[in-house]
């Protein structure tokens, strides 16, 4: 009992003492920030940090300075962004460092590997290099747009000073100062003054708050200058107009060689229709769809079952909503492979009086379904290498179409809506149209070889004749066909005019099916077509249905902000290591 009141009083003890945690392992006590900048827009700056760390296993700090920078600016009272690339040079450290570039950030990593840093003890790093901002890419006036202190450092800083000594006079009431994190506009914890052209100022805490600036909170300068004011500044160029120039003209070729490719190889004329009762080579329905269509479908597949049927191999039989049997009646007679293969695959669950339920091929015969369309797709080649060569092209080119589009957004600056409007509209019309353009042309690309091209031709005027012929016409054939509706039928059904091959038959006599057993009352072809229609429906959805599998996804966004704190060049931040 005693041992457990000791323990108490120990974990009591500590859990009052008045501890500052801390999220950092060390802290800047004080960033003093000298900026001389020279005529031709270049910063001569010193930094003289003071670093406290609160942590034994330390070995220095890292700066970390942005040379790649977007600056926030309003132009004819509109808002634009200009993305300008910095050069820094003649870095000089009172350490030990090395620098590497990595994200758009030159990175000094200052210190020793080898070497440990007391805790408590206060260093003095001072960090000089140029800062050349270049050319600023507007004509209307310029700047100076800094961040004295950048919004990237992950510590506190207690005291912040800096000094500004601009190459000539200026306008001291178009001088502003943003504090905060990265997007602030706040303004008010800045006191400064100017002294001709020297500007010296401090951060105040805010409130009660003992620091100058809180962690990833930064200290920037804007000063609008009249045009001119810098001489000889570096070129940042500008590639808008070569880039909205050369988007345009490529797009423009691509056009032209898509029209001119599509008329050469990829267009089809019809031919005028010759209505014709015959199927060409004795073709099954799966074909018949195939060559049709130009490329296989499930239903092609499907239609067979009623081809086995009306060939006398097997029975269907409704059995009640969306479901049916199929009963083996023989077996399969001199068909195609993938005919067999079908046929095969329908009764593999069979039982011993030979029938099987829709049930039963459920989730899985859709293996046998994919290998039939396999075997189907080498009966007849529809297409040409040239086809395939042309589709190639178009998704190439759309690809192509998309990327310049990209690289326009990425690259071209505020110039493309402002001083080039007219070419940068043309431009997105252009890459709009082409890409809408070139998806119709890689739809429409169905000239298919010779052979598929007679096949398609014949199977045009089988189809216009079920759709077409008269009543008088089907009487006379019917006379010396009386399965004439039978054998059409699986044609008219993967050809999708079942139902207008059905009507056709309402006023003529024709004898039940033996093979088909339905939930109707009397015979009639178009009850008898919509029974067998859905029947041949839930056969779709049965024979191509395949186990769940599950699938995730996940998703992210984006942020961003208008002209503010860290919203200049320069600053960055840093870290330990």
């Amino acid at each position: 009992m005693k041992n457990n009141f000791l323990k108490l009083l120990f974990i009591s003890f500590f859990l009052f003492l008045p501890i500052k945690a801390y999220a950092y392992d060390y802290e800047i006590e004080k960033y003093d920030m000298n900026i001389n900048v020279n005529e031709n827009h270049v910063l001569n700056v010193t930094e003289d940090i003071y670093v406290k760390f609160l942590s034994s296993y330390k070995h220095g700090i890292v700066r970390s300075l942005k040379y790649k920078n977007e600056y926030n600016r309003i132009l004819n009272k509109k808002e634009i962004v200009t993305k300008e690339k910095t050069i820094v040079k003649n870095i000089d450290v009172n350490y030990n460092y090395s620098t590497s570039k990595e994200d758009g950030h030159i990175d000094i990593k200052i210190g020793d590997a080898n070497k440990y840093l007391d805790a408590g003890v206060i260093y003095h790093y001072i960090i000089k290099y140029d800062y050349d901002m270049g050319d600023d890419l507007i004509d209307e006036y310029d700047d100076l747009y800094f961040n004295i202190i950048g919004t990237e450092w992950d510590t506190v800083i207690k005291d912040v000073n800096f000094t500004i000594t601009m190459p000539k006079e200026f306008d001291k009431d178009k001088i502003n100062f943003t504090v905060g994190r990265y997007g602030s506009t706040y303004n008010r914890d800045v006191e400064y003054k100017i002294n001709k052209n020297v500007i010296t100022g401090k951060v105040i805490p805010y409130s009660t708050n003992e620091y100058a600036l809180n962690t990833y909170e930064g200290v920037t300068v804007r000063i609008e200058l009249p045009e001119g004011y810098y001489k000889n500044e570096r070129k940042n160029y500008d590639f808008t107009l070569g880039i909205t120039i050369t988007s345009i003209i490529l797009v423009s070729i691509s056009l032209f060689y898509s029209f001119k490719l599509f008329k050469k190889y990829g267009y089809y004329k019809k031919d005028v229709i010759v209505p014709k009762f015959t199927v060409p080579d004795d073709l099954t329905p799966a074909e018949i769809g195939y060559l049709y269509d130009g490329y296989t479908k499930n239903n092609h597949i499907v239609s067979l079952i009623i081809y086995f049927a009306n060939k006398g191999y097997l029975q269907i039989i409704e059995d009640g909503k969306r479901k049916f049997n199929l009963k083996l009646l023989k077996p399969i007679g001199n068909e195609p492979d993938y005919a067999v293969e079908t046929f095969n695959g329908l009764f593999k669950k069979k039982d011993k009086d030979g029938i099987v339920k829709s049930t039963q091929l459920q989730d899985s015969f859709y293996t046998t379904l994919e290998k039939a369309l396999r075997h189907l797709k080498k009966t007849h080649k529809i297409y040409d290498n040239s086809h395939y060569g042309l589709m190639t092209y178009f998704i190439l080119v759309m690809i192509g179409i998309a990327s310049i589009g990209i690289i326009l957004v990425t690259f071209a600056s505020f110039r493309a809506f402002t001083d080039y409007k007219n070419y940068t509209m043309l431009n997105i019309f252009l890459i709009i149209a082409s890409f809408i353009i070139n998806s119709f042309l890689l739809i429409f690309n169905k000239r298919r070889n010779e052979e598929a091209t007679k096949y398609y031709e014949k199977i045009r005027g089988l189809k216009d004749f079920i759709e077409n012929v008269h009543e008088d016409k089907i009487n006379e054939m019917v006379e010396k066909t009386p399965n004439l509706f039978f054998d059409i039928l699986p044609y008219a059904y993967v050809l999708g005019v079942s139902d207008k091959w059905s009507k056709k038959f309402e006023s003529i006599a024709i004898k039940e099916p033996d093979w088909y057993v339905g939930n109707y009352t009397a015979f009639n072809p178009t009850v008898f077509n919509h029974s067998i229609s859905k029947t041949m429906a839930s056969a779709t959805s049965t024979m191509v249905s395949r186990p769940y599998e599950s699938s995730s996804y996940s998703s992210g966004g984006f942020s961003g902000g208008g002209g503010f704190s860290g919203g200049g060049g320069g600053g960055g931040g840093g870290h330990s290591w």
